[in-house]
C-alpha cells in the first residue's frame, strides 16, 4: 500500500479492508463510511478530497462507530477482543429464524396458537364431561329395572372419575397458567 504523507487514498483503504476480510471493501463502502461520520477523526484531506491518516487508526474508528449488526459475523467483535457479541447475534438471529418459521407455519395453517388449543380442549373437555353426566340418566333408560339406588352410584362414581382429572389438571404444568382465550 502506498503511503504518503498525507496518508492514503480511499481506494488504497479499501483494498486495505479486503485483504483483512474487513466489510467495507469497495471505494463505495469507504465512501460512505466518510460520509455518515463513521470515519472522521483518521481523516486528512489533501487538495480538497479524503485521505486516510492512518490505516489502523481508520480500522479502529470504523469498529467503534459502525452499529454491532453489521459487524460480520465471520471476524467476531469489530475489534476483535472478544467472541461474546457473534454469540449473541447467533442466538438473536437463530431466534428471529424461529420466529420466521413459526409464522410461516400459522400462515400455511400448519401451526395454531397456544391459546386456540387451550379453548378447544376446553371446549371438547366441557362436551365430554356433559355427555358422561348424562350416562346415569341413559342407563336409567334402557335398564329400567335398575334401582334409583344404583343410578346414583353410577352418577357418583362417574363425578369422582371427573373430579380427579379435574385436580389432575390443575395440578399438571403440561399447559401454561394464564393461558387466555384470546389470541
Amino acid at each position: 500500500m502506498k503511503k504518503t504523507d498525507a496518508g492514503v487514498g480511499i481506494n488504497a483503504y479499501a483494498l486495505h479492508r479486503a485483504e483483512l476480510g474487513l466489510p467495507g471493501k469497495t471505494r463505495a463502502a469507504v465512501q460512505k463510511a466518510i460520509a455518515s461520520g463513521r470515519l472522521a477523526a483518521s481523516l486528512v484531506y489533501v487538495g480538497g478530497h479524503a485521505r486516510i491518516r492512518d490505516v489502523d487508526a481508520a480500522d479502529r474508528e470504523w469498529a467503534a462507530s459502525t452499529k454491532s449488526d453489521r459487524v460480520p459475523l465471520t471476524n467476531g467483535a469489530a475489534d476483535g477482543s472478544s467472541s461474546a457479541l457473534v454469540a449473541a447475534r447467533t442466538r438473536r438471529e437463530l431466534a428471529l429464524a424461529q420466529i420466521a418459521e413459526m409464522e410461516a407455519g400459522k400462515m400455511r395453517g400448519e401451526l395454531i396458537g397456544l391459546n386456540q388449543v387451550v379453548l378447544e380442549v376446553s371446549t371438547i373437555l366441557t362436551l365430554a364431561r356433559n355427555s358422561l353426566l348424562g350416562v346415569p340418566h341413559k342407563v336409567k333408560a334402557l335398564r329400567p329395572d335398575l334401582t334409583r339406588e344404583d343410578v346414583l352410584v353410577v352418577d357418583e362414581l362417574i363425578r369422582e372419575v371427573l373430579t380427579e382429572l379435574a385436580d389432575a389438571c390443575e395440578r399438571s404444568d403440561v399447559l401454561p397458567k394464564g393461558a387466555t382465550n384470546d389470541e
